[in-house]
């Protein structure tokens, strides 16, 4: 499982808001990937795939609730970072 949350691309994030448990409770029945869970008050830090990132900010919306990314991890992210420096992948390749 650690390989595909790499190769896929995962985002931690921090949910802010009044209704958690529903917003959380609604994602595992729409069956959106994520993992380690963790609430602090009206807050929530929590792991998501990055392919079911977009469908639970959109499952978020209607509760008025706030996403703050924390950080990216994975290939996705790591590739985009590359892309920025051309120079170094030709000169690595030279």
């Amino acid at each position: 499982m650690g390989v595909k949350r790499n190769l896929g691309g995962h985002v931690r994030l921090e949910i802010e808001g009044i209704a958690l448990e529903e917003v959380i409770n609604q994602a595992v029945q729409m069956e959106l990937t994520i993992w380690n869970i963790h609430r602090k008050g009206k807050k929530a830090e929590l792991c998501v795939a990055l392919e079911d990132f977009r469908a639970l900010v959109r499952l978020i919306r209607p509760y008025r609730c706030r996403v703050h990314i924390l950080s990216r991890h994975g290939l996705p992210f790591w590739l985009s970072k590359i892309k920025k420096r051309q120079g170094l992948v030709i000169g690595a390749g030279l």
